[in-house]
């Protein structure tokens, strides 16, 4: 793999790898995501590693390691791509990098809603039938954003913006 690996954070093995890749992510949205990831109750972060995989945003967005200190309780670690790939590409990255027994996805601006997603998964995992039949798939609930061409909505200066007017859930 072309790229660096930096390591924010030193802490023991874990059990899930939790992989967020992103391309000039939004500052604010990633701030929100790790936010409520550090934020869950009752999980035992030593559990957890975070692997962001920026997939060659460029020198122009990098952000600072400083802005990953501050969430405390998360062993993060960065992985910068040499080339951009995609998505897909950064997601196997992650993969290559994770030390994890299991493997999660975010992006860059999902949100775990829900202060105890983490524990509830953990819950769930330790209570697999046996190591000889562990679970291949985890799947949770979700809630995604749609947008509609009913939500776009003129501006006085004549753009058009696209608002979210309904959700799906699962």
């Amino acid at each position: 793999m072309e790229g660096m690996k930096e390591e924010v954070a030193q802490k023991p093995v874990p059990e899930i790898s939790f992989i967020i890749p992103e391309y000039r992510a939004d500052r604010n949205q990633l701030f929100q995501n790790l936010s409520l990831l550090n934020a869950q109750a009752n999980f035992n972060f030593l559990k957890l590693e975070v692997l962001i995989v920026d997939d060659c945003s460029g020198s122009d967005h990098v952000i600072p390691i400083d802005f990953y200190k501050q969430f405390s309780n998360l062993a993060i670690t960065l992985v910068n791509l040499g080339t951009n790939g995609g998505p897909g590409i950064a997601r196997q990255a992650g993969i290559d990098c994770a030390k994890g027994r299991y493997v999660m996805f975010g992006d860059a601006d999902d949100i775990i809603a829900g202060i105890d997603v983490m524990s509830q998964l953990a819950i769930t995992i330790e209570s697999q039938p046996s190591d000889e039949m562990p679970f291949d798939i985890l799947v949770t609930d979700w809630n995604e954003e749609v947008r509609t061409s009913a939500s776009v909505v003129g501006m006085p200066n004549g753009d058009a913006v696209l608002l979210p007017d309904k959700y799906a859930y699962s």
